[in-house]
């Protein structure tokens, strides 16, 4: 099974949708350390089933794409300062407020990451009844299919997210389906997902009790121009802004650089372990001191060996002039790692990053030691990804301030216009 296979669950989404979750996942799962599989298949594309068998253990050590994507992902390193031109928001943007008690922040450091490295994350917001405040919740993008304006592409009008519920002690699949295309007639379903893939029934009163669409549907604008209509509770943060919604494939030639880089450091475990001292051979000897081993293949005979080891070796009957040498070693491991740095540093052109700002984190040369970006690097990635996350921030705290009004827990209605970051210095 090759890892394009693992589009898990199998849900009603068109192939477009499909391709893209798989690209997708296989970002995640770089960013999350969960990407053995890929690279094990990148390994046996390279060397072949048996040639993989006497590489030895894959080494992860080396995880070029999270390294480059974390490193850019500073925007949210020092919380930004958001203010409000119209006043009367510290209930929301205070030390203490809302928002801060919440841990917005410190999360929106994981939504660029993600953000950079799948191309897309959403933020959903809901007002938590418990704790009387907004929550936050990440939405990865290979859980999401929506649709948008040919006029604003990057802003969704409707989004289907795929969750798990527990519903009558049962677990399940479902999509939530928001959607406000039709600003007269918006709606909020939850449709379960079925075991062959497609389209459930609509358990929404099952899950919540009531109807959520039309005039019922809860997500809506209570001030200004903008009163009673209805808006999506998800902000979906872009690490560039296109023609389209979703765009899963930009620096997909990192991924794939990444676990290039992955293997060859793979290679290059193998020669230190098993091929950095001479060979050594013998003619008309035999080795004294062999150990019979049952195995799968059958019976077979063996004595441990290393670099360090003294081995026995014995002339065999009849032998006229028995030999004993070694040849050099089969493999220049600082060259092959010098080889393999080189081409892990060339890599990072990929993600638009000036090799100026590129540094190994060792003096040495040969060194193998972990690319970083300088700080200048960063700062040059931050004011690039700031112009570009604000606007979506700045929504965040609209939506905050709307569901706060709408569950009427302040003394005075929040401003839910007028946001803007003032500060931003995260390097």
């Amino acid at each position: 099974m090759t890892p394009d296979q693992y589009l898990v669950p199998p849900v009603p989404v068109e192939p477009a949708d499909a391709q893209r979750w798989q690209e997708s996942r296989r970002r995640r799962r770089l960013l999350e350390g969960m990407w053995g599989i890929d690279l094990e298949h990148r390994i046996r594309l390279h060397f072949g089933i048996v040639r993989r068998m006497i590489l030895g253990p894959k080494s992860k050590s080396r995880n070029l794409y999270r390294r480059l994507v974390t490193e850019l992902s500073v925007l949210y390193r020092t919380p930004p300062k958001v203010t409000n031109r119209y006043g009367g928001a510290d209930v929301l943007l205070g030390p203490d407020g809302m928002v801060a008690r919440a841990g917005l922040w410190p999360q929106m450091r994981s939504v660029q990451t993600y953000a950079l490295g799948v191309r897309e994350e959403a933020v959903r917001v809901e007002f938590d009844p418990i704790t009387r405040r907004p929550a936050y919740r990440q939405v990865h993008a290979d859980n999401l299919v929506g649709r948008s304006r040919a006029l604003d592409p990057g802003v969704p009008v409707e989004l289907k997210e795929l969750r798990w519920y527990e519903i009558e002690g049962r677990g399940r699949w479902c999509f939530d389906c928001l959607s406000i295309e039709d600003m007269d007639r918006p709606y909020y379903r939850i449709e379960e997902v079925r075991g062959d893939g497609r389209e459930g029934a609509d358990i929404t009163r099952l899950v919540l009790g009531r109807d959520v669409s039309g005039e019922n549907y809860p997500y809506r604008w209570t001030q200004g121009e903008r009163r009673g209509e209805p808006f999506l509770p998800y902000v979906l943060y872009h690490a560039d802004i296109g023609s389209q919604l979703f765009d899963p494939f930009a620096w997909i030639e990192l991924a794939d650089a990444a676990l290039d880089v992955a293997a060859a450091w793979t290679w290059w475990g193998h020669l230190l372990f098993k091929a950095s001292w001479p060979q050594r051979y013998g003619i008309d000897v035999y080795v004294e001191g062999m150990i019979p081993e049952e195995t799968d293949g059958g019976l077979r005979t063996e004595v441990p060996a290393d670099a360090s080891s003294l081995i026995h070796l014995r002339a065999r009957s009849g032998a006229v002039n028995p030999q004993v040498g070694q040849w050099q070693p089969s493999a220049d491991i600082l060259n092959t790692a010098q080889a393999i740095g080189l081409f892990e540093r060339g890599c990072s052109d990929i993600a638009g990053i000036d090799a100026a700002h590129i540094v190994r984190e060792s003096s040495d040369a040969w060194s193998g030691a972990a690319l970083s970006i300088s700080r200048d690097g960063k700062r040059e990635a931050q004011s690039l990804y700031q112009p570009q996350f604000e606007p979506r921030d700045i929504e965040l705290m609209e939506k905050s301030a709307a569901l706060v009004n709408l569950a009427e827990v302040t003394s005075s209605p929040l401003p839910e216009e007028g946001y803007r970051i003032s500060t931003r210095r995260s390097v």
